[in-house]
């Protein structure tokens, strides 16, 4: 269902988004994350893929429809935990929006060429790489006295890209430290 979204919503695609320094060019990708990497581009354009780079552009900050994303690459990890709305469905095969929890590691920008129309084009494309927070309670119920979602580590990096035009909002969840002692507390600001 994600996938469709990605390859069809003309809406959040045309949101003005730009990376930001610092940067590292031309970097090498690790066979894992290339693995990752090309996973993700053929689940977007199928069987036209033919070629995701084995080089990409790490940058620590992002700027998506006026809103500046932090990295664990940049200097510091504020505003490195972000919203992410993506499409999920219910019981019922019902879609909504729901919103997921990440921490953003750094912002990949990858170019994959693929085949259409019988030639060969190259698309640039301006990723999140992440990890995945998981809610504390099955409910995802937020805490009473911030209104903070409530999550626990450590994070999950199945799925680890995802659009940079799927950021919504920065974000301070609270993590749980033991689920014996049941304590909240606060991660880094904004």
């Amino acid at each position: 269902m994600q996938v469709s979204l990605e390859r069809n919503d003309a809406q959040f695609n045309d949101w003005k988004c730009r990376l930001l320094h610092p940067k590292q060019l031309h970097r090498q990708l690790t066979p894992d994350i290339h693995e990752q990497l090309k996973a993700y581009f053929e689940s977007i354009y199928e069987d036209k893929i033919s070629l995701v780079s084995a080089r990409f552009d790490r940058y620590a900050r992002c700027k998506v429809n006026g809103v500046i994303f932090s990295s664990l690459f940049n200097r510091s990890s504020k505003g490195s935990s972000a919203i992410v709305y993506c499409a999920s469905a219910d019981d019922k095969r019902e879609s909504f929006l729901a919103p997921y929890y990440c921490q953003i590691r750094f912002f990949p920008e990858a170019q994959v060429t693929i085949r259409q129309d019988g030639r060969e084009i190259q698309r640039l494309h301006q990723l999140a790489y992440v990890g995945w927070y998981t809610h504390a309670y099955s409910d995802q119920r937020n805490d009473d006295l911030s209104n903070l979602p409530i999550v626990q580590g450590p994070l999950s990096d199945e799925e680890p890209f995802v659009n940079v035009r799927r950021l919504a909002a920065r974000c301070i969840p609270f993590a749980i430290e033991s689920f014996k002692e049941a304590k909240t507390v606060s991660m880094s600001g904004i």
